[in-house]
This record gives C-alpha cells, sequence and structure tokens, in this order.
C-alpha cells in the first residue's frame, strides 16, 4: 500500500535514486546520459535536497511503498505576487509509472498548498516530456506561457503551465 507523507532529511538517497531514473527514462533519448547525469548531479546535490526538505517554506512529499517511490515539492512562485505555489518537482520512479501514484501526491501538495493559502499552482516543464505535459493537461492545467530552458550546456524548449489549486 503506498503512503504520502511529508519527506525528512533520511530521504535524500531515495528522492535522488528516483530522480535520476526518472529524469534518465524521461530525456535520454532527447538530452543525452551525460547532460541528464549533470543535471541531476547539479539539481539533487546532498545539500540542495537536504535543504528543501526542511525549509518550512516547501511542502516535500514522498510516496513510499517498501522504499520510496517518489516525491512532489512545492512552495512559494519566487517568480509571481500574490497567492501563486510553483511545483518544484513531481517523479515517479519510472517502474511504478501509471499506477497513480502522482495524482495521490499531487492532490495531497495542493491540498497543502491551498491550506497554506495558495490559491494557483504553476508549473515548469520541459516540451520533451511528453508523459508529464499528458498528466498535468489531465488535470486540467493549462499552457500560459513558453520559453527556452538552458539544462547544462543544452538548451531545451519549456512549457508553463497554471491552474486554479
Amino acid at each position: 500500500m503506498i503512503e504520502v507523507r511529508p519527506a525528512t532529511p533520511a530521504d535524500v538517497p531515495a528522492v535522488q535514486r528516483v530522480a535520476r531514473a526518472g529524469w534518465h527514462a524521461a530525456y535520454d533519448d532527447r538530452l543525452g546520459t551525460g547532460a541528464v547525469d549533470a543535471v541531476v548531479d547539479d539539481w539533487y546535490a546532498d545539500e540542495t535536497v537536504r535543504n528543501y526538505v526542511t525549509d518550512d517554506d516547501v511542502s516535500y512529499f514522498v510516496a513510499e511503498d517498501d522504499a520510496v517511490v517518489g516525491y512532489a515539492a512545492g512552495g512559494p512562485d519566487p517568480d509571481v505576487d500574490g497567492p501563486t505555489a510553483q511545483l518544484g518537482a513531481i517523479y515517479v520512479h519510472p517502474d511504478r509509472w501509471r499506477e497513480g501514484i502522482g495524482s495521490r501526491w499531487l492532490d495531497a501538495l495542493t491540498d497543502r498548498l491551498a491550506d497554506r493559502g495558495f490559491e494557483r499552482l504553476r508549473i515548469d516543464v520541459l516540451a520533451a516530456n511528453d508523459a508529464g505535459r499528458a498528466f498535468y493537461e489531465r488535470r486540467g492545467f493549462e499552457v500560459v506561457d513558453c520559453g527556452e530552458v538552458e539544462l547544462g550546456e543544452v538548451v531545451c524548449d519549456g512549457i508553463t503551465y497554471a491552474g486554479p489549486l
């Protein structure tokens, strides 16, 4: 049975494991293995993940079966004034895709953000992430912006979704 719970510093290695597997599954064919490893090494460094997990402004959840199989994080959107939160990350281990885990903890995260007074959620995603984009669109989020994202030395198309919590 999947349990969705707040992340702790002890979850950092599991979050890193899921991040690496998810990024490779989603982006290797578009970015290359080396670029994916560089992004994950940078964005999911021990101290970085630990800081997010322990930051009171960030709602950080993991989904756990016998082991952590996914995570989601969100908090205040630094680029938008008002009651808008930003989804910082949401990943499920590729071995567990399409089991409804992402929906369960997106619900948990959006409920927590709404309880904290946020009214909208903004989500940045790479245009190449077909599975992620379809997930957000099924959940009713709409495209509000497009642009470029630099991931190390690779420039990618990015899409921003937004919608009410």
